[in-house]
């Protein structure tokens, strides 16, 4: 049982976990005698000759073991490097920084955070109808929106089979996180793959990486998880490899993370036209909320059908952009330029409000480490926005250290100088344990779509 305990704030993963609040990642299963799965990236000379196929069990090992701290990695940059994660962070500290307990103003700001733990928390298990039929027999899929009194408006991806049967799968930001950091994870083990020298066993691993992804988007307990990607893969099957599926996914999904809130609220106006009659007032709620910097994951569930619907049309041009950014050459450039396309305007560059953005976090509070970690890391931004918000090399990226689930610490080549230890026995004490208090009871806030046609349709008659 390991004596540094993170928040409840955490990602949801048997085999890894990062904390949105502290921004550390333990990975579970592994204590420190499992040290040397990690050699291939910590040490820079390592030889990829080394390994046979009588080594299988333990590079299979390896390997599992650093894609999955790559999954971890993603949250981590996903909190630390994208427009989303500085919002969750800011309303953190602002928390943090409320120190009157049973105030209006406390309780005021926990309401407030309850709109960004609601996405990374499991709200939504309730609604996920999930039937015992396989994948691969599908036949269709379509999407419905409902209204939910506790959760409000819903996007539901359908997913119809052969024998009559039907998978209800409502879209959330986990299908966006968690879709996300799988992708990085599943790209970065590939690459690990590939790299092995031993042709039987580099073929072997290929083929067993084959198998993982099909079981991932079969797997009925990842269902709310892989429907993003799912739905990427349903449309790009026939034309795209599992690599470049899993890229042009994890580049939509970063977008959709990072984009700035005049350009969420372009698209909100934009996407409100595709939108049926019948369904208008439950999809404005989610649009609205766009305008807001939530609900980011209806940008991500739309662009992905936009996409196909571009890549499909007989415009040859931006069929190539689409298949480069698959391939990630210059990846986000180029869905700026398809983006450009499909919103018929030039989009304007805002992002001296994510520079200002990390100003404003970096002096909010001295407390928590949190301007000393976030000014170190700072440069992951470019990085990230570079690599089109793909892991390439880890080692690309300022870390901090990760530990197992004994407590030991592993530091990465580009961890910055920070001792975890002290971190948690004298930045995360008593007062940062009021987020996992903030962590209860959580209620998403949104509108009642009903209401508000009614409302509408009341003014309507006076006139």
């Amino acid at each position: 049982m390991s004596e540094l305990q993170f928040s409840r704030a955490r990602s949801l993963s048997n085999d890894g976990e990062f904390d949105y609040n502290s921004f550390l990642i333990r990975l579970k299963n592994l204590t420190n005698k499992d040290r040397s799965l990690f050699d291939p990236i910590l040490d820079e000379n390592f030889n990829w000759n080394k390994w046979g196929i009588n080594d299988y069990e333990y590079t299979i090992k390896s390997i599992n073991a650093i894609s999955t701290l790559i999954h971890e990695y993603t949250h981590f940059l996903d909190t630390t490097a994208t427009t989303w994660g500085d919002q969750y962070t800011l309303r953190k500290l602002l928390l943090l920084e409320e120190n009157n307990k049973g105030s209006d103003k406390l309780q005021n700001r926990i309401d407030v955070f309850h709109l960004n733990i609601s996405e990374i928390k499991n709200l939504h298990t309730d609604l996920v109808k999930i039937s015992k039929s396989n994948y691969n027999e599908m036949i269709s899929i379509n999407h419905a929106y409902d209204y939910s009194k506790n959760h409000g408006s819903i996007v539901y991806i359908i997913l119809n089979y052969k024998d009559s049967s039907q998978d209800y799968i409502p879209v959330s930001m986990l299908a966006v996180n968690e879709g996300h950091a799988f992708c990085n994870e599943m790209i970065f083990k590939l690459k690990l793959c590939q790299k092995i020298y031993n042709n039987s066993l580099r073929n072997t691993l290929i083929s067993i990486f084959e198998k993982d992804f099909q079981k991932f988007l079969n797997s009925a307990e990842q269902a709310e998880y892989n429907i993003l990607l799912k739905l990427c893969h349903i449309h790009f099957k026939n034309y795209f490899n599992t690599e470049e599926i899993l890229t042009l996914t994890s580049i939509i999904l970063g977008f959709s993370l990072d984009c700035d809130d005049m350009l969420l609220a372009s698209f909100s106006y934009f996407l409100e036209k595709t939108i049926s009659r019948k369904n208008i007032f439950i999809a404005q709620a989610l649009t609205q909320d766009m305008r807001r910097g939530h609900s980011r994951y209806f940008l991500a569930f739309k662009l992905i059908l936009i996409i196909y619907e571009v890549y499909i049309s007989q415009d040859r041009e931006y069929k190539i952009l689409i298949e480069k950014i698959s391939k990630n050459n210059k990846g986000r450039d180029n869905l700026y330029i398809l983006l450009e396309y499909i919103l018929g305007e030039k989009i304007s560059d805002f992002s001296f409000m994510k520079d200002s953005m990390l100003s404003n976090l970096t002096k909010i509070t001295k407390k928590y480490k949190n301007n000393y970690i976030l000014s170190k890391i700072s440069k992951n931004r470019t990085t990230y926005l570079l690599n089109s918000y793909i892991i390439n090399e880890i080692n690309d990226y300022k870390t901090l250290n990760f530990l197992l689930c004994d407590d030991t610490i592993i530091k990465l080549q580009n961890s910055i100088d920070l001792d975890i230890e002290s971190y948690f026995l004298e930045d995360l004490d008593e007062s940062f344990s009021i987020l996992n208090t903030a962590y209860d009871n959580v209620k998403k806030f949104h509108m009642n779509p009903y209401e508000v046609e009614a409302f509408l349709n009341d003014i309507k008659n006076q006139f």
